[in-house]
């Protein structure tokens, strides 16, 4: 941004009508709120898996251990089905 100050024609230059600022903070917006989703994400997935640990690192690496925990909840419930069909196919009845 500093040098957008010394170069006016790099501040005032317009794509689609939006000035380069108006970019600027347009992105931030959008930022911010992809944070906010992504906590509320971390939030969720800790209350199912019943893990508090803090995400370090950038969005990337807070992606990449939501999806990671995702895909051992998705495993667990798919045993956890498969366990429920394998007891009403030996007893009968539903469990």
């Amino acid at each position: 941004m500093a040098e957008a100050a010394h170069h006016p024609t790099v501040r005032s230059k317009k794509k689609n009508g939006q000035t380069n600022e108006a970019r600027v903070r347009n992105l931030e917006a959008h930022v911010f709120r992809t944070d906010c989703r992504l906590r509320d994400l971390e939030a969720l997935v800790a209350e199912l898996t019943g893990t508090d640990e803090p995400s370090p690192g950038g969005h990337r690496n807070r992606l990449d251990r939501l999806e990671r925990e995702l895909q051992r909840l998705s495993q667990l419930v798919s045993a956890a089905r498969r366990t429920g069909n394998d007891a009403e196919t030996n007893t009968g009845t539903p469990k």
